[in-house]
């Protein structure tokens, strides 16, 4: 790729990230050859769509909440000229430029996909559950590719455009990472993580973040049967 002619595109989904979204938009504006940047707008019932037009985002809304798949599937159409597309997530604020980090193993070619590894600097900790979705998750990647991840669950991810068009993005909810990831190593494409000092919210040890977790572990489980499934089934 030529740095000189670099379009770089940006699919943010977002549920009511009013708090942070504009943070996270004027972050993503910092990276170099940046030239869209669309927020999904996924049914939220505050100011997340508002505060994104403002940042000077395009915004897509959802009327109600549909999923990280149907939301990023719905951006992706939206773009109009791009070599590398970023999914990032909408809480990550004034730590998105780091994504910038990203790119450069696809403009040098060492990666046609590179996926954040967060490191956590002092005052960024990680305050989150017990490790066993991300456990499952790893499993899951190892059991299916062979391949080992170990941030098979990070949502910040570079694209060169070309991976993105042969592969559907055809996963819903919280496993579309895992999905991705497994379509993207079987189709031989190489994959990179590399450590980037991002840091968004985590979801405690309380009920709600039980609850979350909960969701991601049944999406997660359902997307690993459903690609088991598919495989056994006759051509």
């Amino acid at each position: 790729m030529n740095p000189d002619d670099l379009s770089l595109a940006a699919l943010i989904p977002a549920f009511n990230e009013a708090d942070v979204i504009a943070d996270t938009v004027a972050a993503v504006k910092e990276i170099p050859h940046i030239s869209q940047i669309i927020i999904i707008d996924d049914g939220s019932v505050d100011d997340t769509a508002k505060k994104a037009t403002m940042a000077g985002a395009k915004v897509i809304r959802f009327k109600h909440n549909r999923g990280k798949g149907a939301a990023l599937r719905e951006g992706y159409t939206y773009i109009d000229q791009a070599d590398i597309v970023l999914f990032l997530d909408a809480d990550i604020g004034n730590t998105a430029k780091q994504a910038s980090l990203l790119i450069e193993p696809l403009l040098e070619d060492r990666a046609d996909v590179t996926i954040a590894r967060l490191v956590y600097t002092k005052g960024h900790k990680m305050h989150g559950g017990f490790g066993i979705v991300k456990a499952i998750a790893r499993w899951g990647i190892k059991m299916l590719t062979g391949q080992h991840l170990e941030s098979v669950l990070s949502g910040q991810r570079a694209f060169k455009k070309a991976v993105l068009d042969s592969i559907d993005i055809r996963y819903n909810g919280y496993g579309i990472e895992l999905g991705m990831s497994t379509d993207i190593l079987r189709a031989g494409y190489r994959v990179m993580e590399v450590d980037v000092a991002m840091a968004h919210r985590y979801s405690g040890r309380d009920v709600k973040g039980f609850i979350h977790r909960f969701h991601q572990f049944i999406d997660i489980l359902m997307t690993i049967l459903t690609i088991l499934l598919n495989q056994r089934r006759p051509a």
